[in-house]
């Protein structure tokens, strides 16, 4: 999870990593990773989303001074197991 994402190129920099240089990489298939970009900016949410395109995520509009507002959204979201975000 990327709160304050922007335009999402971190998420895709650290999925591109893990997709090719680590054995988590290798698994994906069986062990998927969601990105979740977060961010107050309806406008950067609409950017990651792009950038994003062709690999698993989610966008949140969320404010970074309220992560327990984030994690109840996620909660509540249902697809998302919070005790396995980074």
């Amino acid at each position: 999870a990327d709160t304050g994402c922007g335009d999402g190129s971190l998420l895709l920099k650290l999925y591109d990593v893990i997709r090719t240089s680590t054995r988590r990489g290798s698994a994906l298939d069986t062990h998927p990773l969601t990105l979740i970009a977060i961010d107050w900016n309806e406008k950067a949410l609409r950017r990651s989303a792009m950038t994003l395109e062709g690999t698993p995520h989610i966008t949140l509009k969320g404010d970074i001074g309220n992560p327990a507002q984030i994690l109840e959204d996620l909660r509540n979201g249902g697809a998302i197991d919070v005790d396995r975000i980074l």
